[in-house]
């Protein structure tokens, strides 16, 4: 026996919410995107994307939407971590000894002798290497050679 349909009103609160979550969307995803596009908003790229990832993360959180499943922690399986472990084990070896038998002295050269430089690459690379190709971004391939060359010549 199926149950009949039953039309519920949503109250004033939820149809509130439900406005606010149109509005945050247009806003983050419609109106901020359209602004650095004409650069009609003057603001950094980068400490921007991260504020805005960290809203959306904080937002998830709240909603309790945000946990290590659905980031992508359940997906992954014994067998395909130790894949994953076995090519790193027999890769890392085989280009050290790459690099050492080609150009010795490159082998740690950033590390050792601009330490600030290879920190920045370590922090900034992840949220960079997502950052848009295209030449309206910020994110140009200009760009990223006049921060790499403005850490020293060790990058040669």
């Amino acid at each position: 026996m199926g149950t009949p349909d039953i039309q519920i009103d949503l109250p004033m609160a939820s149809r509130a919410a439900k406005a606010a979550r149109v509005l945050e969307i247009l806003l983050l995803f419609g109106l901020l995107p359209v602004l650095l596009a004409f650069r009609w908003l003057r603001a950094p790229l980068m400490p921007l994307l991260w504020l805005t990832a960290l809203y959306c993360a904080w937002r998830l959180y709240l909603d309790g939407k945000l946990n290590a499943r659905w980031l992508g922690a359940g997906q992954v399986g014994p067998g395909e971590w130790r894949r994953i472990l076995a090519t790193f084990a027999l890769l890392t070896p085989v280009l050290l000894a790459t690099v050492w038998a080609v150009r010795p002295r490159a082998l740690f050269a950033l590390p050792l002798h601009h330490p600030l430089g290879w920190l920045a690459v370590m922090a900034l690379y992840p949220p960079l290497s997502a950052c848009p190709r295209n030449s309206s971004s910020g994110c140009s391939s200009s760009t990223a050679t006049a921060s790499c060359s403005a850490t020293g010549n060790g990058w040669r």
